[in-house]
């Protein structure tokens, strides 16, 4: 049967095309690092790469691995200027932050570098997300079964849906 035959020729001709992959991979990535400021040693740099042919503002996210004095961190731009940013996901026993952030005018095919900072603590107003609920520090939002089932102001101290009949969202009206 020939097909075992050219399967095993198809499996190896594929495994060299991964290593050849990795290869190139490591080696673009490599040289990409070399372009980029490295700032001191209290700073992490933190490469955007823009993979599409235009220029691009979009939302960034990624993890960030800090050092085990660090308190908290903050995000700089290229020019010094805090960058606000989001915690997603934060494990400090690991010290590791997942963040996201809004990244400008990353040209096409570019990159822009921003760099994490040591501060005295985490940004305020993380967002908690749990199965059933979202909160940050000024709402609380649970759903349920058919929608929202408490949407609540934590500023003014306040339940802003009625649920007794319908929840958030199950019903619409247009007027």
């Amino acid at each position: 049967n020939r097909g075992t035959v050219t399967d095993s020729f198809f499996l190896a001709s594929y495994k060299k095309s991964l290593q050849i992959g990795e290869l190139l991979t490591n080696s673009a990535g490599k040289q990409l690092l070399n372009l980029v400021p490295e700032g001191d040693m209290n700073q992490i740099p933190v490469l955007i790469y823009n993979t599409i042919g235009w220029e691009r503002t979009d939302i960034a996210s990624c993890t960030i691995h800090y050092p085990e004095k660090w308190r908290g961190l903050e995000l700089k731009d290229e020019n010094g200027n805090p960058v606000p940013l989001e915690i997603i996901n934060h494990f400090p026993e690991k010290q590791i932050v997942e963040v996201a952030f809004l990244v400008k005018n990353i040209p096409s095919f570019g990159f822009k570098t921003y760099y994490a900072t040591a501060t005295k603590s985490f940004p305020k107003g993380n967002v908690m997300i749990q199965p059933d609920s979202v909160e940050n520090d000024m709402v609380k939002v649970r759903m349920g079964e058919g929608g929202i089932t408490s949407f609540y102001d934590k500023i003014n101290r306040k339940e802003l849906l009625r649920t007794d009949k319908f929840f958030g969202g199950e019903v619409i009206q247009l007027t």
